[in-house]
Order: C-alpha cells, then sequence, then structure tokens
C-alpha cells in the first residue's frame, strides 16, 4: 500500500515541477510585506498550476507571512487565493485555510478544474474540523468530478466518513459515462479498494496516458498485495491451522437438521446472532447493523435518544438505562426518571443486546405506544409502564444566573448545534457581569468530538491539544490529534465542571482537557469510561442496493466496530477496560477533583414516593394552587430557603397525603413540580426537569459553587450570600479497601 501512496506523491511532483520551473529567481525585498507584494505580482495573470510554487515561496518567509498576505485576499485570483490557502494551513492557521478553500470549492463561477484543486488541497492539507462542511459539498454539488474529488478528500480527513465517501466513490462504477467511470476506478484504487475496480483498470491499462500508467501502477499492486497473501497461506503451518469456519458451518446443519424449530429461522438469521454475539464479545459498544439500522443511523443524529423522549445508553454493568428524561415528553408524562434499568420493551428482554437492537424496540411511529418494564431503587419488582411514542425534539444548551453573578450552563448532550448555542448562552449570562461559571456535563453521553473540541475551545487559547487516538496498527492509521482552532472566547471566570457517573464519550473529553489545563474543577463523580473512536465499515459479502439516480448505492449491513482508544493530552486512556472474565483492567474515565455525591434516597422512601406519584397527588396541588397563587409560586420555583411551610397550602397539603415521608421529602418533590409547571408556563425559565440544577436541592451543584466561590477574587464566604448561607462542603466518601483490578462492582454503582 506504501507504492501506492508513493506514486502518487511522485505524480504530484512532476505535476508540478513546470510551473516551479517558470518561476524566475526574484531577490527578495527585506521588507516581508515588499516582499509579498512582490511574489503576489509575479503570480498575477498565471494559472492555477502556479500556486504551487508561489505557495512554497510564501511558506519559506515563515509563520508572519499569515498576516501580510490578508491585505491581497479580498479581490485576489483563484492562483493566489490556492496558494494563500495552502500556505495558512501550512502555517497551523487551519479554520482561515479551511474556509478559502471551501468558498472556492463552492463558487460556481470558477471553472471545475479551479474549484476541485481547492478540494484537493483541503483533503491533502486540512484537517478533521474540515470533514463536515466537504461532506455537504459532495453531496450537494451537481459537478460529478467536483463531488469525486470532495468524496476522496473526505476519505483522507475523517475516519467516520469513510464508508459513505466509499459508497460515493463505487456509484461512479455505475456510470454510463466512460470517463466518469475511469475516474472513480483509480479514485477507489487511491484508497486500496482494488478489488471492485480491477474490471476498469485492467479496461484502462493499455492506454498510452498518464491514466494508463497509474492503471497500470494499481495493478501491478494489487498483484504484489495477492502473491504475497498467497505465499502466507502456502506456508505449511499456516495451511495446518483448521478452518475456523467449519465450527459456523456445523452447528448450522445440526440446527436444521435436529432442532425442534431449525426450520423456523433462515440461516441469514442466524448467521447474523452469531455475528452479533462475537462484536459483543469483544466490547459492548461495537455492534453488527442490518441495512435498515445503517439507513437508521444515517438520518437520526440523536442515536441514544428513543422516540419515548429518553436519553438511553448501557451502563458500566451493560444494564439498558435512562440516563436523562427530556422536558415535555412522554417519558416524562409516564413517570420514567433518569438511572431507572429498562429490562424488557413490549416483553422483549435487553440483556445481552446492542444499542442498534434496543432502538428498533424502543423507536417507532408517532402515536403508538410502546411497553417498557423497568427496575428503580427502592421498588420491590420490576414495573411495566406504558409510553406513548412521539416525535423526539433534540435537546439544547440551557443556563441561567444564579446569586453571586455565577452563571451556570446544562448541556443535553454534544452535537454539531451545541457550540453555537453555548455561545448564546453564554452571551446572555455575560450581558450583565459574570465572576463564575459551572458547567454541567452530568448525564451528558456525548455523541460527537468535534463538537467536545468546539465547546473546549471557547475556555483554551488555540493550538491546544484536546484529545488523540492512535490505532493498534500505526501503519494503517497514525495517530490523529484534535487541538483547539480559536483563541478562547467564554468569559475568563473561575470555572467548575461538574461530571457523574452517566458523563461519557465526547463529555468526557471536555471534562479531562478543562482539567488537564486546570482550566476547571472537576466536581462530581468519576465518568463513565467509554470514550473510544468506532467507524462503520462495510461488509462485502453482504453488499447494498445498487446506485440510484443520485449516483450513490444502497449502505447494505455492515459492522460499527471499535477501532482506537480516545487519550486526554496527558496520555490517559479514558476507556474502561475489562477482561473476558469482568477483571477491571484500566479503571478507565475521568476522576473529579472534588468528590461529591448525589442527595440520598432510601428505597422505602422511593416507594412511597411512587404512590404519591401514581396518585397524581403533586399534580392535584398545582391544580389547585397555580392560578391564584402564581407569582408567588414563581418566586419560591427560583429560592425558597428551604422552607416547605413558605408553599401556599402546604401543611393542609401534607396532612392530607397519608404518607410515611417526612414534610421535607414532600417538600423536595413539591419543588420538583413547581419548578416544572413554572418553566413550562415561560414565566421564568428553569433548567432540567427534576432535581439536577436546582441548587437548592441539587447537593452536587452546591459543591461546584462552593468551589466557584473560593476562587473568585476575592473568595467568597457562602454565609455572606442569603441563597447559599445553608451550602455545606461535601462529605467525604470513604475510601474504598477493595483492590484497583476487581470483577466486583464499583462503589459507585
Amino acid at each position: 500500500m506504501r507504492k501506492t501512496v508513493c506514486l502518487l506523491v511522485l505524480l504530484g511532483i512532476l505535476v508540478a515541477c513546470p510551473a516551479l520551473a517558470a518561476q524566475p529567481e526574484v531577490a527578495a525585498p527585506p521588507d516581508l510585506a515588499a516582499q509579498v507584494a512582490r511574489l503576489v505580482e509575479l503570480a498575477a495573470g498565471k494559472g492555477p498550476d502556479a500556486s504551487w510554487a508561489l505557495a512554497r515561496s510564501l511558506q519559506e518567509l515563515g509563520p508572519k507571512v499569515v498576516e501580510a498576505l490578508a491585505p491581497h485576499l479580498e479581490k485576489a485570483r483563484p492562483t493566489l487565493k490556492l496558494a494563500a490557502a495552502s500556505t495558512l494551513l501550512y502555517h497551523g492557521e487551519k479554520e482561515r485555510g479551511a474556509r478559502i478553500l471551501l468558498e472556492l470549492a463552492g463558487d460556481e463561477s470558477l471553472d471545475s478544474e479551479a474549484r476541485r484543486t481547492a478540494v484537493r488541497v483541503l483533503g491533502r492539507q486540512g484537517d478533521r474540523a474540515a470533514a463536515r462542511p466537504l461532506k455537504d459539498v459532495m453531496n450537494e454539488t451537481l459537478d460529478p468530478l467536483l463531488k469525486l474529488e470532495a468524496a476522496r478528500a473526505l476519505w483522507d480527513l475523517s475516519f467516520s466518513d469513510r464508508p459513505e465517501a466509499k459508497r460515493v466513490l463505487r456509484g461512479f462504477l455505475q456510470s454510463e459515462d466512460p470517463e466518469l467511470e475511469a475516474a472513480g476506478a483509480l479514485a477507489l484504487a487511491g484508497i486500496d479498494d482494488f478489488e471492485v475496480a480491477k474490471p476498469v483498470l485492467e479496461r484502462l491499462q493499455n492506454e498510452p496516458t498518464l491514466r494508463g500508467r497509474l492503471a497500470r501502477s494499481y495493478l501491478r499492486t494489487m498483484d504484489s498485495v495477492r502473491q504475497l497473501e498467497d505465499a502466507f497461506y502456502r506456508d505449511p503451518r499456516q495451511a495446518a491451522r483448521p478452518n475456523r469456519l467449519d465450527l459456523l458451518e456445523e452447528v448450522l446443519r445440526y440446527i436444521r437438521e435436529f432442532h425442534l424449530t431449525g426450520d423456523q429461522r433462515s440461516e441469514e438469521e442466524l448467521v447474523e446472532t452469531a455475528v452479533r454475539g462475537m462484536l459483543r464479545a469483544i466490547d459492548p459498544h461495537s455492534a453488527y447493523l442490518s441495512a435498515a439500522q445503517r439507513a437508521a443511523r444515517a438520518r437520526g443524529r440523536y442515536r441514544h435518544q428513543a422516540d419515548i423522549g429518553a436519553v438511553v445508553d448501557f451502563d458500566r454493568r451493560g444494564v439498558l438505562s435512562v440516563v436523562r428524561v427530556l422536558p415535555g415528553t412522554p417519558a416524562l408524562a409516564a413517570g420514567l426518571r433518569t438511572d431507572d434499568k429498562i429490562i424488557e420493551v413490549d416483553g422483549w428482554s435487553t440483556f445481552d443486546r446492542d444499542l442498534p437492537e434496543v432502538m428498533d424496540r424502543l423507536n417507532g411511529p408517532d402515536g403508538t405506544a410502546v411497553k417498557i418494564k423497568a427496575v428503580r431503587r427502592g421498588w420491590q419488582e420490576p414495573r411495566e409502564i406504558a409510553v406513548r411514542r412521539a416525535r423526539p425534539v433534540p435537546g439544547s444548551v440551557d443556563g441561567e444566573r444564579l446569586p453571586a453573578q455565577i452563571g451556570y450552563v446544562r448541556f443535553p448532550g454534544l452535537t454539531e448545534e451545541t457550540s453555537g448555542q453555548l455561545d448564546a448562552v453564554l452571551e446572555r449570562l455575560a450581558a450583565q457581569p459574570l465572576r463564575g461559571l459551572v458547567l454541567d456535563l452530568r448525564d451528558n453521553i456525548g455523541e460527537d468530538l468535534t463538537a467536545a473540541v468546539r465547546v473546549v475551545d471557547r475556555f483554551l487559547e488555540a493550538g491546544k491539544l484536546v484529545v488523540y487516538w492512535e490505532r493498534h496498527n500505526p501503519l494503517l492509521a497514525p495517530r490523529e490529534e484534535l487541538r483547539t482552532a480559536t483563541a478562547a472566547t467564554a468569559p475568563d471566570v473561575p470555572l467548575a465542571v461538574l461530571v457523574n457517573e452517566r458523563t461519557a464519550s465526547a463529555a468526557e473529553v471536555v471534562a479531562g482537557a478543562l482539567g488537564h489545563y486546570q482550566r476547571g474543577v472537576l466536581v462530581g463523580r468519576r465518568t463513565l469510561g467509554r470514550a473510544s473512536v468506532q467507524q462503520v465499515l462495510d461488509l462485502t459479502s453482504r453488499p447494498g442496493e445498487p446506485a440510484g439516480t443520485n449516483g450513490r448505492p444502497g449502505a447494505g449491513p455492515g459492522i460499527l466496530i471499535t477501532i482506537a482508544r480516545l487519550f486526554l493530552p496527558d496520555g490517559t486512556a479514558i476507556q474502561r477496560d475489562v477482561d473476558a472474565e469482568g477483571k477491571v483492567l484500566n479503571e478507565g474515565g475521568v476522576a473529579p477533583d472534588v468528590e461529591a455525591e448525589p442527595a440520598e434516597w432510601p428505597g422505602w422512601k422511593e416507594d412511597e414516593l411512587s404512590k404519591l406519584l401514581e396518585a397524581g397527588a403533586f399534580g392535584r396541588y398545582l391544580d389547585a394552587h397555580w392560578e391564584k397563587e402564581r407569582e408567588t409560586l414563581v418566586e419560591l420555583a427560583a429560592f425558597d430557603g428551604g422552607d416547605a411551610e413558605r408553599y401556599p397550602g402546604f401543611a393542609a397539603f401534607f396532612a392530607g397525603l397519608g404518607t410515611h415521608l417526612e414534610p421535607r421529602d414532600v417538600h423536595r418533590w413539591l419543588r420538583v413540580f413547581v419548578r416544572r409547571k413554572v418553566s413550562e408556563s415561560g414565566a421564568r425559565p428553569m433548567t432540567g426537569v427534576d432535581a439536577t440544577g436546582d441548587y437548592v436541592l441539587d447537593l452536587q451543584l452546591q459543591a461546584a459553587l462552593l468551589e466557584v466561590l473560593k476562587r473568585l477574587d476575592p473568595p467568597v464566604d457562602p454565609k455572606s450570600i442569603p441563597e447559599y448561607a445553608g451550602l455545606e462542603a461535601p462529605k467525604k466518601k470513604p475510601a474504598s479497601k477493595k483492590p484497583a483490578a476487581s470483577t466486583e462492582p464499583d462503589e459507585d454503582e
């Protein structure tokens, strides 16, 4: 495969050489601006090929050339823009360079070659941040050759987008235009997808053209690889090894011949089941994806968010759990709660399943019902909850100002919209003086790694390493890094970051990076420890449907497979690793600087509360008092001093419940329902749908506020602020005596 890469590099040099030779030697003036102006003048009127010589000359002037170029770019011709963009990328100005190239690629007034060249440069010199806009170019352009170049560049920039890029390139093999078919075959050979391109390459190899020479070279490389493989399998030591697939064939035969219902399931279904089990045995996050599951995955951005209005994921024990219930959703109305364990969906067990299978069962048409059997701490036995599905609405970053000019920001997830939403929330919070900030990443499963880097980007200076990953085979894929791209834009104030055992994936990257650079103090509990790079791989044995009118074949089955671990800047692996017997090899996760436990809620209280919820007690209170006491309840929702008696009619309400709970317990849940009602009415924005995010009830948020107050300049005594006077430092959790490597459950579980 290295021969292929070397050949392409050599051809690139050969193409560039004539332009290099055409440039006359010029004595460089001592002033940098004059040097740049002279080079720009020399390039005037020349074609795109002159860009590379100009770019090399500009790059040799050093990093300060970036600013000297700025005055020349506003009305520059494509030749100069290409050279300038290449220079910006060379000197680390990835965002600015990519912006110029994307503008060129989208400029329909330019000839196709100039636009394709811009995309080509972006693929060779850009970084992963450019993948999403490049993907838009690939999907939206009507120029087939630009689509091809965009797909080829996307392959180079983003591992996660490689399957889609490959499908686009393969679509060119279905073209009736022989030129497009040839271009597609050469591009596929360039990414080592030889077999599918071979018939076209064999037709091209006899042409006395550059593409004929390329086709011959690719075919020779392909033959060399095949000879090495043949030599390997002719080795007597390899031939002596048994065919492991014989076992699968034998079991399938016995099922067909002897099992009493062996004829009721197709062989294809049984093989798929075996593949699912094989992938689950490797790690809990790798999975087999049917064609329908791949299509659903491609359509849905929020892949853990079910149509019932809850975010779900597997916990450390592999039990399907509710990570978050979203406001105004069927799940909330039905009484589902964070950390409920879902053990059945419509009678189908969720144990030993993978997430795509589970989402298939939870999701369905709007208005249809699904029965969920759930387990909750304090329940004597599982309970069945009926939930009516509704179109999911993605959550957005939310925030509010707390006493002492401290901002509180809560993230529902990490998506491509997150950074823009965060900017809007921070701008609103900072409209008045802001002295401190709390970022709440609890219950955040963080799916988008690029979004995580953009969040960190708001709090750190440019060029800081945020996260990196390495695959087990560095020759196949070298180390990749993601760094901050711009100067910090968030308010430079003391920062606390809240995390818990349901903080996962890209959210762990945000917390870990901010903690590593000591930009914020981490408060809460150790995070989940699920931070790996995954990729969807095509299965050539199960091809997709033929290409349609858009030239893109449908996706067939594939596998979602873990290809790398994510590492924090100090080399710490976030991924929690256990062996086949359940022994913990690496604890993983991100440990907080300050441990803080949530409020304890004994099991018997949970059982009593369930009776009140099922009876609709809190809803009746609101029905009786909302219209008459609206203003009072809105004020209490902001701060009630922890005093239940301040709620209108509380004494009579409590007396009528006939519960074993204490008044302070009933107050806790009455406050949750009042805040929820206030938020839904629009009377005052409130974060969250439960006690989380309410500094009166949320002990972990209280601990974060204390950390911010002590870091203010000068430090602030919480007792000097009426709303914070009752805050206490978190209690220290007893040190665990169990060894680090253990098959026992963690204490925090």
